[in-house]
């Protein structure tokens, strides 16, 4: 194995072990551009013209143990194969609490996948100030969706870990260190920074040196939370649930009539899967239909129909009581849709854990809204489309 020449002991240690141990990461770290930088408190990592930059305080990385410094290396390497920085900048994401969430997801991967229970077998451990995702946290590991659930739980926010103090490494600025890495912008544009993160991943492919394991959590790392509410908008938009109509009309400063278009907002039927296993996964996707101003036919189902009523106003929807609870057939409320509201368009809102629907008898468009599962749809009906949406 060649010699490296790093210029600190421990990492160069930290770099065999990631050689020796896990493919991927070391051909990250190994493309990185490794330099002491005392200007910063702790390690960073970022790109510039050149490609990936590893910068470290040399007394903040003696300070830790091996095992730490092998877990610092491993952290830093998914910084920089993952797109958070870049998501939480166009989002306008409040800097200190994103830096703490994109730490948690890495750290948790980490954690989960590397270190070892039993003390006497840990290669890597976890340093002072490294924070994980809080147990009370059921969503997904994904940036976006935990940042929302720390904004709505200010009580899981962590407290700055007094051995991640800056002035313990001479940095002197005595404010305290929320995360125990330095999280720094990149110099050069998202597409730029990309490249040089495929060029990466394609090396290994083609070595066969990527493991699946090890591209899932890419892929996990630099998947955006998907908008929900967008899609609905735009799917209900696509159903054309609106039409056009000839009307005069009054403009301009002497109030000149004129001839021109104006959209009537016709609205459609919802089938509402109301079983036990939905846990109001679509009430903001209810929401968002009402503030586009539609009135909707909707129909709850489980087993049967459990109510079938005329919704006009959001007032209407926040009185709204879901009836159900039960198992998931829906081919009765489709049934239904046939006998009384045939000529809207429908959509069907459901977790996708349905019987087989069969549509044949509905005669305008259908949009069915899951979650985590496709529905599963008997013929290949070309008015039928299908998104599944995140949870």
């Amino acid at each position: 194995m060649a010699e490296l020449n790093i210029g600190n002991r421990k990492l160069e240690s930290s770099s065999y072990y990631l050689i020796e141990n896990h493919n991927f990461w070391s051909e990250v770290f190994l493309s990185c551009n490794i330099r002491k930088a005392n200007t910063i408190p702790t390690a960073g990592v970022y790109y510039d013209e050149k490609g990936m930059n590893l910068i470290y305080n040399e007394n903040f990385v003696n300070n830790l143990t091996q095992e730490q410094v092998n877990f610092l290396l491993l952290h830093e390497v998914y910084h920089l194969v993952s797109n958070h920085i870049i998501r939480a900048t166009k989002k306008g994401y409040d800097l200190k609490l994103s830096n703490i969430v994109q730490d948690m997801i890495i750290n948790s991967d980490i954690k989960s996948r590397y270190v070892m229970e039993d003390p006497k077998f840990r290669k890597v451990d976890t340093p002072d100030g490294a924070y994980f995702i809080p147990e009370e946290y059921t969503g997904n590991h994904i940036f976006e969706e935990l940042y929302d659930w720390m904004q709505d739980h200010p009580e899981a926010m962590p407290q700055p870990s007094k051995n991640g103090d800056p002035n313990a490494i001479g940095d002197g600025s005595g404010e305290p260190r929320y995360t125990f890495d330095d999280h720094i912008l990149d110099k050069i544009p998202e597409d730029m920074r990309e490249s040089f993160v495929e060029d990466v991943i394609n090396r290994c492919k083609h070595r066969g040196t990527l493991s699946q394991d090890v591209e899932e959590t890419i892929k996990k790392l630099k998947k955006p939370a998907q908008n929900n509410i967008r899609l609905v908008k735009s799917a209900v938009e696509s159903l054309g649930c609106s039409k056009k109509f000839k009307t005069w009309q009054r403009f301009g400063r002497h109030h000149e009539m004129s001839r021109g278009n104006r959209k009537r907002k016709l609205g459609f039927n919802v089938l509402l899967d109301v079983s036990g296993s939905m846990h109001g996964s679509f009430e903001k996707a209810l929401s968002q239909i009402f503030y586009n101003g539609y009135e909707i036919n909707l129909i709850q189902v489980d087993t049967e129909v459990k109510c079938a009523e005329r919704i006009k106003n959001k007032n209407q929807l926040q009185k709204l009581r879901i009836k159900g609870c039960g198992g998931t057939t829906l081919q009765p409320g489709i049934n239904v849709i046939a006998e009384k509201y045939s000529k809207y368009n429908t959509i069907i809102l459901t977790d996708g854990y349905t019987d087989t629907l069969d549509v044949s008898s509905l005669s305008k468009k259908v949009l069915i809204l899951s979650v985590g599962e496709k529905c599963p749809v008997c013929g290949n009906d070309q008015r039928v489309k299908q998104i599944v949406l995140d949870r």
